[in-house]
């Protein structure tokens, strides 16, 4: 892709004149697809990877379907020792990452870097850890937990093991805001380009959360898709008149962030430039959105104000409640920025997901058609 310098100084003061920053790599290990080829081209189709739970018997739940990464070999990418250590979250997302840096074509220098960071969104992302340690604790006794448990299940370890596998030696991060922790460390990783702390950011998100003890939790909150156990490719449907609740998945998906000189300098292919990022808080209720959808609004005008060409990726979980004002905030998005606005779904990992939105984003605009959000075969009513 050809590209020319700006003409403006590229490091004028102030957040919305910061540095440019663009998108240069992308890698991702997800349910769908272990390769960005075959992830795009399955969204094309309409796939859907929900199946029913594999991992353990999900019988004696209301909720029995997930989308499971099959057939990952971490040894591809990571010792067979050091695999051992860590958890499944750490190991996809090293992967994503490998990927995703080989994508850009990007050399990380070891005398520059510093210059080199990862900001990284997840939840509590060690479900399964947890579970096992727990289960030999009561079994055999605290004597018998492992040495790497503790190490193991800490939130920002998946970041920490990220950047000693390639090198990072600059700005790091962990982002757990739930659903929205991928996406929000995408803008956030921009804004450390954006004042100068950084010339590279991987971001993303990372998960894999898929456990008894997590699907338990879930469903005692009856937050989870029920009705489709049978017909499990069908449960996630967020933007669907009939969506009954989320659909737990796991996987890992980050980009690479770079200033504009610096990807232009190295001759970088330039995916799309990131111009605006929002962020805002209901303040409201633990699951449940407000019901204006007012925080949605704040976050997208705050985007705007950083002039972004279009909405924000838009996370939905399919809950069956509040989603009048969300509705109503998207209206309002179309009437005050008439065919800007566009929405991105890829369905929730547990807590970290939203990084797989971006993923879906960025190919759209070179095909005729964007990633389907609707099940195939199925009419559904407009937002």
């Amino acid at each position: 892709m050809s590209q020319t310098a700006p003409q403006e100084n590229n490091r004028k003061p102030g957040p919305a004149w910061g540095r440019r920053v663009v998108v240069t790599g992308m890698g991702t290990i997800n349910p769908l697809a272990h390769t960005l080829e075959d992830f795009w081209a399955g969204l094309e189709r309409g796939e859907s990877a929900v199946r029913r739970i594999a991992a353990f018997d999900p019988s004696e739940y209301a909720s029995q379907v997930a989308a499971e990464v099959k057939g990952f070999d971490p040894g591809k990418f990571i010792g067979a020792k050091e695999a051992r250590r860590m958890s499944r979250v750490s190991q996809l997302a090293i992967a994503a990452a490998k990927l995703a840096v080989a994508d850009a074509g990007l050399t990380i220098p070891e005398d520059d870097a510093g210059d080199y960071g990862i900001i990284l969104g997840t939840g509590n992302s060690a479900f399964p850890e947890i579970e096992d340690e727990a289960q030999t604790f009561f079994e055999k006794g605290g004597r018998r937990i492992s040495p790497f448990f503790l190490p193991t299940i800490l939130p920002n370890m998946c970041t920490a093991q990220v950047a000693m596998h390639l090198g990072l030696e600059g700005y790091n991060s962990t982002v757990i805001t739930a659903c929205a922790s991928g996406t929000q460390s995408i803008g956030d990783a921009a804004e450390v380009i954006k004042r100068g702390a950084a010339e590279v950011m991987l971001a993303g998100g990372a998960d894999a959360s898929i456990s008894e003890l997590g699907l338990a939790g879930f469903c005692s909150m009856r937050a989870m898709s029920s009705h489709y156990n049978e017909t499990p490719e069908k449960a996630s449907r967020p933007f669907d008149s009939a969506r009954d609740g989320f659909v737990p998945a796991e996987g890992a998906a980050l980009l690479v962030l770079e200033s504009l000189d610096h990807a232009l300098a190295r001759g970088a292919r330039i995916y799309a430039e990131v111009v605006g990022f929002g962020s805002s808080c209901d303040a409201y209720h633990l699951t449940d959105p407000e019901p204006t959808g007012a925080g949605v609004g704040r976050a997208m005008r705050q985007a705007f104000r950083y002039r972004l060409h279009k909405c924000p990726c838009y996370r939905h979980q399919g809950r069956c409640d509040g989603d009048p004002g969300h509705q109503e905030d998207f209206r309002g998005g179309h009437k005050k920025y008439p065919g800007q606005c566009h929405q991105v779904d890829a369905g929730p990992s547990f807590w970290g997901g939203g990084r797989r939105g971006s993923d879906c984003d960025h190919p759209a605009n070179a095909t005729p058609d964007g990633p389907p959000d609707h099940q195939p075969g199925e009419s559904r009513p407009p937002v």
